[in-house]
């Protein structure tokens, strides 16, 4: 192989590897996106399960309220 080969073959290697990482480097961003949208969809589950259990606990309290003053 030529000098000339030889440099044109590393360059071209080294863009295959640099194609690899930036697909890596994506495949991570995205996947960073879509576990910190999952995380934030469950955290709002959980509280949104907490509050419907504050919410029958009142309106069971304001239930028998409403019938004791009957």
């Amino acid at each position: 192989m030529s000098p000339l080969q030889k440099e044109t073959f590393k360059n071209l290697s080294g863009i295959k590897l640099n194609k690899k990482n930036l697909i890596n480097k994506i495949f991570i961003k995205e996947f960073g996106i879509q576990n910190k949208i999952l995380k934030n969809y469950l955290e709002f589950s959980r509280i949104f399960k907490q509050s419907q259990k504050v919410y029958n606990g009142f309106s069971k309290v304001i239930l028998l309220e409403s019938a004791k003053n009957q």
